[in-house]
């Protein structure tokens, strides 16, 4: 019964964060100044959208925060056993007691890496590495990375939840 709840609740807990999918906003860097790139991602499509020095670059991209949901089931369970003897004669009583437990955890990782791929048929690539936090239960969260442009030129990646 206990699982069945369980299971029940996360499914649900599944579903609304499902539903409740956030899109972030990107900001790129280049090192040493210069040129500022733009983007969006939607977490429901997993597509990515950059502006670059007036061009624009759609693609998509993949994280793995290394979740998933495992279930540690925990039982104990204790008998006992006495008995009674007297001096003057025999008494003899023996006493009996069963005690048991259980229990279940469940976790998911809320943090994890990832990468960005987008392309501008015109100009070529930007490639992005990332790290992603999930703050509030996995909806919404940030992330810092690195980006490298089709000229080779290195940017800093920050991922904020839109608003």
């Amino acid at each position: 019964m206990v699982i069945k709840n369980l299971l029940r609740t996360l499914s649900l807990f599944f579903i609304l964060l499902y539903l409740g999918a956030c899109s972030y906003v990107l900001k790129m860097v280049e090192r040493g100044g210069g040129n500022i790139g733009t983007g969006e991602a939607s977490e429901m499509s997993e597509d990515v959208k950059i502006t670059l020095n007036g061009k624009t670059y759609k693609g998509t991209y993949t994280y793995d925060d290394g979740s998933g949901v495992a279930f540690t089931n925990l039982f104990g369970s204790a008998t006992s056993t006495s008995s009674a003897f007297g001096t003057g004669g025999y008494a003899s009583g023996t006493g009996s007691s069963v005690g048991s437990a259980f229990g279940t955890t469940a976790y998911a990782n809320n943090s994890g890496k990832g990468q960005i791929l987008v392309i501008n048929d015109e100009v070529g690539a930007i490639k992005c590495t990332f790290s992603f936090t999930n703050s509030n239960m996995g909806i919404g969260g940030n992330g810092i990375g690195e980006c490298i442009d089709p000229e080779n030129k290195i940017y800093d990646l920050m991922i904020t939840t839109a608003d």
